[in-house]
């Protein structure tokens, strides 16, 4: 039982703690520091995302392009009804531990898509 609450780690902490609390014969408690979080944790994925769109005078969406480089497919693909769609994940490899987060990544894609409309439609 218990959380992480910000913490960014898969089970190793768990590991660990077993280990120490076999070791000792009672239960421990497990508290990284701030360096041995940066240094054991993994981060969430860093990503490029790349989008264009086809828009009409009227402002009717014609077209949507958006390439997500490395940061995860999830929510990838848009809410917006768009005829001519090119939505693409591509995977590309990091040299730091990655992982997801809470919002794995459709926080990111959702971040990006919505930017997106938002310059494009400001005046």
């Amino acid at each position: 039982m218990g959380s992480g609450y910000g913490g960014k780690h898969t089970g190793e902490t768990a590991i660990e703690a077993a280990r120490l609390a076999k070791a000792v014969g009672q239960p421990v408690r497990v508290v990284w520091t701030r360096e041995e979080e940066f240094t054991w944790a993994y981060f969430r994925p860093a990503g490029l995302m790349e989008l264009k769109a086809g828009v009409q005078r009227d402002g009717t969406l014609v077209a949507w392009e958006h390439h997500n480089f490395n940061s995860g497919n999830a929510a990838l693909t848009t809410p917006y009804s768009v005829a001519n769609q090119v939505i693409q994940y591509h995977p590309t490899k990091s040299p730091l531990r990655q992982g997801s987060y809470r919002g794995l990544a459709s926080t990111a894609n959702h971040f990006a898509r919505e930017s997106f409309m938002m310059s494009w439609r400001m005046p």
